[in-house]
């Protein structure tokens, strides 16, 4: 596991970092090629077309995705990747690689099209179907000659031959016969995981959990992620006591608890605690239900539930959550087809100049909200180009600090996030993302809220989408708009050197999957723009990875720059987890939000790989149903399992599933070095403190919300009574809407 390392010293508040979406990068060093190829193409442009962008000459398998093996019905371990280049070797970004399945029946691809990376690296998914070998094909979309051929074997999976007996009750031992099994495989009954005891090959035994549905229920095996043929059987029991080892987890829901919601007292001088997590399991943006928990006496009747405690929403993220307002508004426009642009700019060169157009006010509609701004160029890369305003005050960044900074975007941080979730466009055929920074930016944020948070940065989608391909607004290309030093405030707040430097390319690096996500959506696929609680968790994430990349040169203090924002986030969403969504609606998340969305995009790199980010960016689907497919599990079984991650993490009493886990994060360790050195802020060494309930006595009533709820301990000494757990609305009667359930682990 990764232990957090950071200067110990106060983390920023809440930092302030206005994301933007930036668009447009492509490493290109023909640049000869690509202005004689635009020239040819705009001669036939009369009727208007787009400068196509420069497509690989070749292409070329990955070779470590090739040859893999599988269990029939699962996603190969790896994505099938290739590599796109041009006739000197250089990459192609950009390349449009089609995808087609050859031979196996059975077989799903996550796409058909997919486009080549920064570094010219295309990937999909295949999920295999029936055992056999499947051949699947990668060429280039415009000489589709050029092409590579995969080829995968799909095994056989677990299969069950018989299941004794064959009806049962809670707590029996059923013996499950068949092939293909293992010590790791798991029973499920019902959809309902059964405890599993070691096995062999060819035979399991599995411990039958309680409250089930009485009736016919499927038993089926899944091992390695491959489910077996489901067998009916025979479920019998309607009330039972609820038994749970150590360290083992249950999730139920309200209907399922009424049936058996009774724990085991204990006997002479033996003790058990249990931790339990109400929750909204809701696939619903915004919604709430409320609940009462209560066990023994009745509760004492308070007032009623409260939605969420208000809060003041620092001004960068109303600003930023405005653009993506606005953003949605744009992706949801008709786009018009072929339209005439300009030729690409063959080069830009240090000392060149261009104008901008740049939103001043923090809700900018109208052309005079956007005014001119002359810059001059920089820093020159592959993948960026920095311009500063003519304008910007002149105790800025120095050339070599320009430079710097530039080499950190270009050859570090954009690299990093094009791996990870795929590219950008490149609507001004530039092959690169424009950094303008700009006194414009420091204007937005007012005197009176220096204090709390800065805009820092944006991207805006006007200057990408095609329906603004004739708005003078737009500045027809990838852009990514920083603040300028201002060290003695003449421009708005005060922004030192120093200071700029820390936090410009962590919004960079945020703002940037911002870019990516609206090209793969939008753009490529035509969809809908990414729901806003995903899409902030993903840019967080990607904060992550800048900070993970640079930490693996040494580098300890911009690892702690690009991750303290996220772990400040993420203490205060787990300290009030019950007040916080993980699916907020849009326009309505809060930091402490978005830090529950970093946690849980987080712990599903954990246990699925790093490939499901990838698999989340480029699609045409979002939201819930993004996740679902970008994993092949329901919604239900992920963020009951996500959510009581956050508490057994890492548990010093304790050894729980790997699904209950964080492999990347000691979190307990890094949450207690943060209360050490910030007390005020992290005032406790965990920020999860929930209220304990001796002997098994206890009430707590508030409102779940959608994706999030609250935990309880419970806490019983010898000779303690059993004690009977009530989940209900808050009003006492069953719930009818929230998708509410009761998870619970044993912890002693």
């Amino acid at each position: 596991m990764l232990l957090a390392y950071w200067e110990l010293r106060v983390p920023e508040p809440e930092d302030g970092r206005l994301v933007i979406r930036v668009d447009g990068r492509a490493r290109d060093r023909r640049e000869g090629r690509l202005s004689a190829l635009c020239c040819s193409v705009m001669l036939l442009a009369c009727g208007g077309g787009l400068d196509p962008i420069p497509q690989a000459d070749a292409i070329a398998k990955v070779a470590t995705t090739d040859n893999q093996t599988t269990p029939a019905g699962t996603r190969l371990p790896v994505a099938l990747a290739v590599r796109a280049t041009f006739s000197d070797g250089a990459p192609a970004p950009r390349t449009e690689i089609v995808w087609s399945i050859l031979e196996g029946a059975g077989a799903q691809l996550s796409d058909t099209l997919s486009l080549s990376d920064g570094v010219g690296t295309a990937e999909v998914s295949l999920i295999v179907g029936a055992p056999g070998i499947y051949r699947v094909r990668a060429a280039i979309n415009i000489d589709r000659t050029q092409a590579v051929t995969f080829t995968a074997t799909a095994v056989d999976g677990p299969s069950i031959t018989a299941v004794e007996p064959t009806t049962f009750a809670a707590y029996d031992t059923l013996v499950v016969r068949g092939t293909g099994l293992s010590v790791e495989s798991i029973v499920e009954i019902g959809d309902t995981p059964a405890r599993t005891l070691p096995g062999t090959a060819d035979s399991l035994l599995a411990i039958v959990p309680p409250c089930l549905m009485p009736g016919s229920l499927d038993v089926v095996v899944v091992a390695g992620g491959a489910r077996s043929n489901a067998v009916p059987a025979t479920y019998t029991s309607s009330t039972d006591t609820i038994r749970l080892e150590v360290g083992e987890f249950r999730t139920l829901t309200p209907q399922s608890l009424s049936r058996c919601a009774t724990f085991p007292g204990t006997g002479p001088g033996g003790e058990a605690e249990y931790v339990f997590a109400a929750q909204s399991a809701s696939t619903i943006l915004g919604d709430l239900v409320s609940f009462r928990l209560q066990s023994g006496s009745p509760p004492t009747p308070g007032p009623g539930p409260v939605a969420q405690p208000s809060e003041t929403v620092p001004l960068d993220v109303q600003f930023h959550d405005w653009l993506r307002a606005r953003d949605r508004e744009h992706s949801e426009l008709p786009k018009p087809g072929p339209v005439l642009r300009a030729a690409a700019v063959a080069s830009v060169e240090v000392g060149d100049r261009r104008g901008f157009r740049v939103c001043s006010v923090l809700t900018c509609q109208d052309p005079e909200d956007f005014p001119s701004v002359d810059a001059e160029a920089r820093y020159v890369g592959d993948h960026a180009i920095i311009y500063v305003d003519r304008d910007a005050p002149g105790s800025g960044l120095s050339s070599q600090q320009i430079t710097e900074l530039g080499q950190l975007f270009d050859e570090e941080l954009y690299e990093v996030a094009s791996a990870a979730f795929g590219v950008e466009s490149d609507i001004d055929r530039n092959g690169r993302t424009v950094i303008l920074m700009t006194p414009k930016v420091n204007g937005l944020t007012p005197l009176t809220d220096c204090a709390d948070a800065i805009i820092t940065g944006f991207f805006f989608s006007i200057d990408v989408d095609p329906a603004f391909a004739n708005d003078s607004r737009s500045n027809q290309g990838e852009v990514f708009y920083a603040v300028t030093a201002d060290p003695a405030g003449s421009e708005g707040c005060r922004i030192s050197v120093d200071k700029l430097r820390e936090i410009v390319p962590v919004t960079f690096i945020h703002e940037l999957q911002h870019m990516v996500s609206y090209n793969q959506h939008v753009l490529v696929r035509q969809g809908a723009i990414e729901q806003t609680w995903l899409n902030e968790a993903m840019s967080h994430f990607a904060e992550e990875l800048g900070g993970r990349h640079l930490l693996a040169s040494g580098d300890t203090a911009s690892f702690s720059r690009f991750v303290r924002g996220d772990l400040v986030n993420a203490y205060q969403f787990l300290r009030d987890a019950g007040a916080n969504y993980l699916l907020f609606d849009d326009g309505t998340g809060t930091l402490r939000e978005r830090g529950g969305g970093w946690l849980f995009v987080r712990w599903l790199v954990d246990q699925y790989g790093p490939g499901v980010i990838r698999r989340l960016s480029e699609t045409g689907t979002v939201g819930v149903q993004n996740v679902e497919d970008a994993v092949g599990e329901s919604w239900d079984r992920l963020v009951t399992r996500w959510f009581m991650s956050n508490f057994m993490t890492d548990h010093p009493d304790v050894t729980v599933a790997p699904t209950l886990e964080y492999s990347s994060w000691d979190f307990r360790t890094a949450f207690e070095a943060l209360h050490l050195a910030d007390p005020s802020r992290f005032p406790s060494p965990f920020p999860i403190v929930p209220p304990v309930w001796l002997g098994g006595n206890g009430s707590v009533t508030g409102t779940l919300l959608a994706g999030s709820g609250q935990f309880v301990q419970v806490v019983l000494l010898g000779n303690d009574d059993g004690f009977v757990i009530d989940f209900t609305g808050f009003d006492g009667e069953p719930f009818t809407t929230g998708a509410p359930r009761m998870s619970v682990v044993r912890i002693k």
